[in-house]
């Protein structure tokens, strides 16, 4: 006997044959399917309006109260989303004059052997209709408009349309959509002698067209009328049928057009990483990534005996008085002589709770610390480091505000909130007060043009704390809006705003919650009420790392730090020309106009510009390239080590000869290299996945360095997966996923009865957590998320978080909300692994490489000014400066306009000069 496929599976996923290899019978769960509810609502509406005639109000407000019940992040989006439906509906209805000649009942078609396929249309409609036809007069082509009768079997989608008339590719075109084909088939099952002419169709009716508005309530009146609306998709055969039979051509080159596209179909192909793939039930196995696996690379520490001084090193080493401003250049030593520096200083008998070290990033942190470490342990200094305060700005603000949180406000120490809490929040403010002008319809979008109401809020909110807004500032949020593409109709929107602000800042005051920006205006609020509040630490000599980085706040606390009776010194080290972070808030104006801003008419100033990491060549062309910005401290870097490579410079006119150029190059450097001593550095994250994709191609291993999307992690849907089964046992598609990822991508390979088996246990194993106290439910937990793999930094990173939560309730919640707000969220890896590393120019700083290509193409834009100019200089400056050994540096030749108004790409014309090279303006 013959398979029998439904209609709607001739596509998609369906095509896997891996998936029909693993026909494992998973369940779903109890989840809200607002798209198969909306669909059974509508087609219902459809069909009782069609054979029994409708009144608009009725079905209005059964489908605003249907919408109600659905899963709708606010009432506000359920009533717009209800309204939209109703819109498409009646315009259906209202354009729909034909009755249905005779009610559409499921069928078996046999498809000539090959298969059967369970056939069901929504109509089936008969009648006259205009056909185009070709007649000849005489030699002359002509078309004509006739009218004849037709038989059309229609199918209603409940959706935009996504099949074409004229579309190509499978699925996605009328003439490679086997659907549609089973469906004319069906056609002709209907057929008699009484049709002795007749055209057979097939059609998807798509209630919502093209045109149709995405954010308005703007909808073309006529259904049928399909030009830009693309919502009718027919396939269309003439019959001619007597008692000799059925004579059709049409449906001959209909079957010679699809039998092989179905007998494709039947043998099934592999699909994984294909769109189709998104809604299979077996997406997790057949994308299950496992972690890299980090390599231990061999990092040699000069002990102080070893050292090797210059002498403004030794005077930045020695200053013990007053205010002083290191200038170090990239690669100059600037951890050592700040590391050593306190290593002496401690040497010398001077407590370390006299001191404090401020930096940017924990990376950094931990660095200065093991130095430090390792400087005090060759000089014999036995002083007690964790007494020493050195951290971020971060980590020394949450230790104000943990040991000050009473007088703060807070019934216990706060704690930091992240994207996925913060969205949570937000979303349920919203659903509670409607602001006027927010888009509500598109709730959580966050694209180019168009901005949910979600977005909107949350980005508001940030303007807000970051500007220190407050009741009476409503005038300036449309301004400061408008830099983020945010627009509001009118100032009731802002004062709403506000109120919704009030309300968001109140629950993270009762949860105990705070953001990065809340550290900085607390601490400021604090001292407000104890302006002597720094003079209890004592600090006597205060260091801030990577100064270049400050933003406004961290100075203003930097000038409150130094105004004590303790304070001895003040040294801040960084480097003017690597000030990249402005959407950060950070200024290089900080390190230039250093002793200006502070308000002292002089200090002592310190260059350290002998870098130790570069050929002569590389660091000729990085000091080139800086001095073309005129907002800088005058310096240049001088390069110790011996002469080698040249730097080179290429450019394009077409993407694809760039990157097989920059591939073909790391091959040819792989003869003197390791793939883990190459970099690619771009501006965009997407030019890394790009390149990445061409490296897979080529069998050339590559990791990823920028923070990486937690969501695409297979651990951390695991674990997901796995709270989800803890919320709904029947959700065994969750258990599969998270028993897979602990059996590390095996159990496929398991038969159907094993793999119930394993589910069956998990879920007794689950019921039984539930029943224990809470620390003992927990622990149990924590065992079965830790299964899956703490290595990988990702997941781990993920793991602390989930585990913050104070009970199993909190954490089962916490994944929900991190499948509904998180798929912003990323983590960062941070440990080496082999391979080329991809890197982003910006995430590029602090690391270096023996060989890197630095792709420029993406520096230049339209929206360039001049300050950012100088910033994507500075830019060029740090990723140029990161390579040791072989510098080359790539990009598009026009940066963008048409033939006849190019903008060339001005930092690659740049770098051309300063290499004494000719840039050349036209395609050679």
């Amino acid at each position: 006997m013959n398979e029998v496929i439904k209609s709607r599976h001739l596509k998609g996923s369906y095509r896997c044959s891996f998936k029909r290899e693993h026909d494992i019978p998973l369940e779903t769960g109890k989840r809200k399917e607002n798209v198969y509810d909306k669909a059974v609502l509508i087609k219902e509406i459809i069909k009782n309006g069609i054979y029994h005639g409708y009144d608009k109000e009725q079905i209005k407000e059964r489908i605003i109260q249907a919408y109600e019940k659905m899963d709708y992040p606010t009432a506000e989006t359920a009533r717009l989303h209800a309204m939209d439906t109703y819109r498409q509906v009646m315009r259906y209805l209202s354009c729909e004059s034909r009755k249905p000649a005779v009610a559409a009942s499921q069928k078996i078609i046999d498809m000539d052997g090959l298969c059967s396929v369970e056939v069901r249309p929504d109509f089936i409609f008969r009648g006259y209709r205009n056909f185009e036809r070709v007649v000849y007069n005489g030699k002359k082509r002509q078309r004509i408009t006739v009218q004849e009768p037709y038989l059309e079997v229609v199918k209603i989608c409940c959706k935009a349309p996504d099949v074409s008339q004229i579309g190509k590719n499978k699925d996605t075109g009328a003439k490679q959509n086997l659907e549609l084909y089973s469906m004319l088939r069906y056609g002709r099952t209907l057929l008699s002698e009484d049709d002795a002419h007749i055209n057979v169709g097939a059609s998807f009716y798509f209630l919502r067209k093209k045109s149709d508005s995405a954010t308005k309530e703007e909808f073309e009146s006529d259904f049928f009328q399909t030009q830009g609306g693309g919502n009718i998709v027919t396939l269309w055969e003439t019959h001619h049928v007597s008692n000799q039979g059925d004579f059709s051509p049409d449906a001959q080159g209909m079957d010679k057009l699809f039998v092989p596209q179905l007998k494709e179909f039947l043998r099934g192909e592999d699909m994984n990483g294909k769109k189709a793939c998104d809604t299979c039930s077996l997406r997790q196995v057949c994308n299950f990534t496992k972690p890299p696996i980090h390599i231990e690379k061999e990092r040699s520490q000069r002990t102080v005996s070893d050292l090797i001084l210059t002498d403004e090193q030794e005077n930045a080493i020695a200053f013990r008085k007053g205010i002083a401003r290191i200038n170090a250049g990239a690669g100059a030593g600037k951890t050592l002589v700040t590391a050593l520096r306190i290593a002496n200083m401690l040497d010398e008998g001077i407590r370390p709770e006299d001191m404090i070290l401020l930096t940017f990033t924990n990376t950094g942190a931990e660095e200065m610390r093991e130095r430090i470490r390792l400087y005090t342990d060759d000089l014999g200094c036995e002083a007690d480091l964790e007494k020493l305060t050195c951290t971020t700005f971060h980590g020394f603000g949450d230790r104000i505000i943990r040991e000050n949180y009473q007088e703060l406000g807070f019934t216990e120490p706060p704690r930091l909130i992240d994207e996925v809490e913060k969205s949570k929040i937000v979303a349920k403010l919203l659903k509670e007060i409607t602001v006027t002008g927010l888009d509500y319809r598109n709730f959580k979008a966050n694209l180019p043009y168009v901005k949910g109401a979600l977005t909107t809020a949350k980005t508001v909110f940030s303007l807000i704390k970051k500007n220190r807004l407050s009741r009476g500032d409503e005038s300036r949020l449309p301004k400061l809006m408008q830099d983020y593409d945010l627009y509001i109709k009118d100032s009731a929107a802002a004062v709403e705003l506000f109120q919704l602000y009030d309300a968001y800042d109140a629950i993270l005051r009762e949860k105990n919650l705070i953001e990065y920006a809340d550290q900085e205006l607390l601490i400021m609020d604090l001292i407000k009420r104890n302006p002597y509040y720094f003079e209890d630490f004592g600090y006597r000599h205060i260091m801030v790392d990577e100064y270049q980085d400050s933003s406004p706040m961290q100075f203003e606390l930097l000038k409150i730090l130094i105004d004590s009776p303790s304070f001895e010194s003040f040294m801040v080290v960084g480097d003017d020309s690597q000030s990249i972070f402005s959407f950060q808030g950070s200024d290089p104006a900080y390190m230039i106009e250093f002793y200006e801003k502070l308000g002292v008419s002089k200090g002592t100033d310190f260059f350290l510009l002998e870098n130790h990491r570069s050929t002569p060549e590389i660091i000729d062309y990085a000091n080139e390239i800086n001095k073309k910005n005129h907002n800088r401290v005058e310096k240049d870097l001088e390069a110790t080590r011996e002469h080698g490579k040249s730097v080179t410079v290429k450019q394009f006119w077409k993407k694809a000869e760039e990157e097989q150029y920059i591939v073909s190059m790391i091959k040819e450097a792989r003869k003197d290299w390791e793939y883990e001593d190459m970099a690619y550095i771009a501006f965009s994250r997407d030019e890394l996945l790009r390149i990445g994709t061409i490296l897979t191609e080529h069998q050339i291993p590559w990791i990823m360095l920028n923070p990486e999307p937690t969501l695409k992690n297979s651990r951390v849907m695991a674990a997901i997966g796995l709270l989800q089964f803890m919320k709904d046992p029947t959700d065994t598609t969750s258990a599969f996923m998270y028993l897979n990822a602990v059996s590390n991508n095996t159990m496929t390979q398991k038969d159907t009865v094993e793999i119930m088996e394993k589910i069956a246990k998990l879920r007794e194993e689950l019921e039984m957590l539930a029943s224990y106290p809470e620390p003992q439910s927990l622990q149990k937990l924590k065992e079965l998320l830790e299964a899956l793999d703490t290595e990988d930094e990702i997941y781990a990173g993920f793991l602390k978080k989930l585990l913050q939560r104070k009970n199993l309730k909190e954490i089962i919640e916490y994944g929900q909300d991190f499948l509904d707000y998180g798929e912003k969220e990323t983590e960062k890896r941070q440990q080496d692994y082999p391979g080329v590393v991809l890197t982003t120019a910006h995430s590029s700083k602090g690391k270096e490489w023996p060989v890197v290509f630095n792709g420029i193409s993406h520096y230049h834009n339209k929206q360039l000014g001049h300050a950012e100019q100088e910033e994507r200089r500075r830019l060029l400056f740090v990723s140029a400066t990161r390579a040791r050994d072989v510098l080359f540096v790539t990009g598009q030749s026009v940066a963008y306009g048409d033939k006849k108004n190019r903008v060339y790409n001005c930092f690659l014309m740049e770098s051309f000069d300063v290499l004494h090279e000719d840039f050349q303006k036209e395609v050679s």
